[in-house]
């Protein structure tokens, strides 16, 4: 286990020190409160499994030696990085994409390395990150002696936001050099790892009167009073550091002549050096394991900040600290991270994801099972992207069908061994652009891309259309055999008949459970004159309410299972849960047959990784309109509409039900 061997052990009990903290935080979550900076760290700190930082590490940090040093011996003390061309046998098209991308890069001294931990908690990485190095310098031949004390002069630098954290950290690294040299800490030469704890640090306005020039940095200044909250993901500008240095150096000059009151506004200059000058600087290889947490989590002020300075990636913050990456990683060199996998699929990252692919390359990914990662409840990925190297093929292990934490390892390992597995993949960055969204799809077939080129999109065809959100469920709605059958308008095709005819209810499509191909139609809505009334002004405000009062192909917007469509059989209303699209007459079967077929289904998992089938993301999927196909395939949906039709007929709960099929 991680934690039988070396220094990590003291990871690992940190992570149990802080868990009932941590779990009071996410208690008063539920409550409605958010996260201010005292709870942040505790909300957000999780030990990174051994295997999980050797994965980081070797494909981001190991990967830059390797493109240096082509004829190292290194891979064999990396059983998870993944060389350019793994699984590429056999494809020359895919072989020169890998050949290119792992070209040999200028020749390197590993002094000349510089890696960061933006969120380093208690130091893991970059105890491995050490590890790493420390093998690079004996391949390049340095003395062991020597080699602790070139490593923390010259390679490595951690930030957190927690002083125990980074206290951990510094010690973990203090012990690993240990590991190599058994005299380091003896030594004349001293050297600290270069940990720093990023602390708020504050000027009053006196204070700053006397500094105008600092006083006009206000992105700054309002930075640093909040660092316990935003931490790395804080951009120093040059005019930053130069005013910080500037207002340095006046205040020791103003102590050194025994000005008292330059004492305190001088510690906070200096504090905000040091948490300035490690963000100011850009590195060969970012690698961390970034905290998680949604914006709605989070208190006003980071909020608001995150939203002004990652407006792409705001909605969490390890995707904040993935588009950060980009700007502390040199260009060509490496990301390695392990965040929620969310931002790969959903439509509120897609700005983000065509960020990603403009400026890089996602090299090499292992997307984790929701339950992979013990201690996380989401969905999670681990990859390695390299910055500035576009349209580069990357190699992909995806874990999805084994969801359990122990499974992940192991199956990770049988796929770089093996990577004709089945759950190995290799996909250029170029074709998530040809699916809309970008969503990162890499095991998407040619074939399945090629439809969104060759087919029509959904709206094009029939467009699904938002129901209506009443606002007040239990006034507004019944299940049809609560009222008086006589007051529903079963029969009405338009609004203003139902009206006229002085009907109370309306069938009403509220989605249901998994159905394929009829009914689900149980509840009724009130839309008597005066409810439609009060319904305008209420809920969503009836939204496409020229489509009310029509039969139409219905779905359950939110699912844990597969996507299923239907025919309504009633003129209906329909719900927010229960969208409806109207196809033509001549594509109402067609259109119904190719919802519910296995390739729908396949093409829904791109954009669908949740239980939301969204009605954005279902137009954009393509319908490939076969005029050849067209009648062998309405005739088998017509059958299979008309045997669902008896089937849901056949129950006292349908509207249609006449006798019971055993009678």
């Amino acid at each position: 286990a991680d934690w039988t061997d070396g220094v990590e052990i003291v990871g690992w009990m940190y992570q149990y020190y802080v868990s009932e903290r941590k779990d009071e935080v996410f208690a008063s979550f539920k409550k409605g409160k958010k996260a201010d900076a005292a709870a942040l760290a505790p909300a957000t700190q999780l030990f990174t499994p051994d295997w999980i930082v050797q994965y980081l590490a070797q494909n981001s940090l190991g990967r830059l030696w390797m493109q240096a040093h082509p004829e190292s011996t290194l891979p064999s003390q990396m059983p998870y990085y993944i060389p350019d061309d793994l699984g590429a046998e056999g494809d020359a098209a895919e072989s020169d994409v890998a050949a290119e991308s792992g070209e040999k890069g200028p020749s390197r001294s590993p002094e000349s390395i510089k890696v960061i931990d933006p969120a380093c908690g208690s130091g893991h990485i970059l105890v491995y990150a050490f590890r790493l190095l420390a093998a690079m310098y004996e391949e390049a031949g340095y003395g062991r002696r020597d080699i602790p004390r070139l490593i923390l002069q010259n390679n490595l630098t951690g930030c957190e936001i927690d002083q125990r954290a980074a206290q951990i950290a510094s010690f973990a690294l203090a012990m690993t050099a240990c590991e190599w040299d058994s005299r380091f800490l003896r030594r004349d030469v001293k050297v600290r790892a270069h940990i720093v704890c990023l602390r708020p640090a504050e000027l009053s306005e006196d204070e700053l009167e006397e500094m105008p020039y600092l006083a006009e940095r206000t992105a700054l200044l309002d930075a640093m009073a909040h660092m316990g909250e935003c931490g790395s993901l804080f951009v120093p500008e040059p005019e930053d550091i130069a005013a910080l240095q500037q207002a340095d150096d006046e205040l020791d000059a103003r102590e050194a002549g025994g000005d008292l009151l330059a004492h305190h506004p001088r510690a906070m200059v200096a504090r905000m050096l040091a948490n300035c000058e490690p963000l100011a600087e850009t590195y060969d290889a970012v690698i961390a394991n970034p905290p998680y947490m949604g914006s709605s989590n989070m208190d006003k002020w980071l909020a608001n900040w995150t939203k002004k300075h990652y407006p792409d990636s705001k909605r969490d913050l390890c995707t904040c600290f993935i588009e950060r990456g980009f700007s502390l990683a040199k260009n060509s060199s490496y990301i390695g991270m392990i965040t929620a996998s969310s931002w790969m699929f959903i439509s509120s990252f897609e700005s983000f994801r065509e960020q990603l692919l403009d400026r890089g390359s996602i090299l090499a990914m292992v997307q984790q099972s929701t339950h992979g990662y013990a201690g996380v409840t989401v969905p999670t990925c681990m990859f390695s992207y390299q910055v500035g190297a576009t349209s580069r093929v990357g190699a992909y292990i995806r874990l999805e069908d084994f969801d359990r934490p122990q499974l992940q390892r192991p199956k990770t390992e049988e796929a770089i061994a093996n990577p004709s597995c089945g759950w190995f993949y290799r996909r250029s960055s170029d074709s998530f652009k040809s699916i809309p969204g970008t969503p990162i799809a890499y095991w998407a077939s040619e074939a399945m891309l090629r439809s969104f080129t060759k087919g029509a999109r959904l709206d094009q065809i029939a467009r699904p259309l938002q129901g209506m959100a009443t606002g007040d469920n239990d006034r507004f709605l019944r299940l049809w055999w609560e009222v008086d059958k006589e007051g529903i308008g079963v029969s009405c095709d338009n609004e203003r008949l139902f009206h006229m005819m002085d009907f109370r209810y309306v069938p009403h499509n509220k989605g249901g459970e998994f159905r394929r191909w009829y009914g689900n139609i149980q509840y009724v809505l009130r839309y008597s004159k005066d409810c439609t009334m009060l319904l305008e002004d209420m809920g969503n405000h009836l939204p496409s309410r020229s489509s009310y009062f029509k039969q139409g192909v219905s779905y359950t917007d939110l699912t844990s299972g597969l996507f299923a469509a239907r025919w309504t059989g009633e003129n209906v209303t329909f719900d927010t849960t229960g969208p409806m699209l109207f196809p033509s007459c001549e594509m109402k079967f067609y259109s119904l047959g190719c919802l519910n077929s296995s390739v729908f289904q396949e093409l829904c998992s791109l954009k669908c990784t949740g239980l939301h089938y969204s009605n954005g993301v279902l137009a954009e999927l393509p319908i490939i309109d076969d005029e050849t196909k067209k009648e062998y395939v309405n005739s088998l949906v017509e059958k299979c509409q008309a045997f669902s039709e008896e089937d849901w007929d056949s129950f006292e709960t349908s509207l249609g039900f006449k006798r019971a099929s055993i009678v």
